[in-house]
């Protein structure tokens, strides 16, 4: 049985979360969508493929995952990230992508880590899509 206001339960809970979620949200951990290719973080070209609560080691139906990137070139449905590549003759973006871990029955116990990426520009704007008049 936890209780909430445990705080030695909480911080062992929160270490043992944050041990889980430092060992599984890695580089290598974060595919292109639909392929087992790692994303190359100095360089998306793609969608991304976040890690599951399967490869975080944590059973999704007493832990809330959430994906979150500090900029709009990356924005997330589950575990799916939508990458906006920049346009032809503008600067590469920067992104840092963060996890973050919390028990649904304890939000006090919560985990979370960043990694930094970055966009390669699109190689020609004929790659967008057209739209007609």
């Amino acid at each position: 049985m936890t209780v909430k206001g445990d705080p030695e339960k909480v911080a062992a809970d929160k270490k043992a979360l944050q041990e889980k979620v430092d060992a599984a949200f890695t580089y290598d951990n974060i595919k292109y969508s639909g392929t087992d290719m790692v994303a190359n973080k100095d360089g998306l070209t793609a969608d991304l493929q976040m890690p599951r609560t399967s490869t975080l080691n944590i059973d999704g139906k007493y832990y809330e995952v959430k994906y979150s990137a500090s900029t709009d070139d990356i924005t997330f449905n589950g575990y799916k990230g939508t990458v906006y590549q920049p346009l032809p003759g503008t600067e590469a973006a920067k992104t840092k992508i963060t996890l973050t871990v919390t028990d649904k029955s304890n939000a006090e116990v919560t985990a979370s880590k960043t990694l930094d990426f970055a966009m390669l520009r699109r190689i020609r704007a004929s790659s967008m899509p057209s739209c007609s008049t």
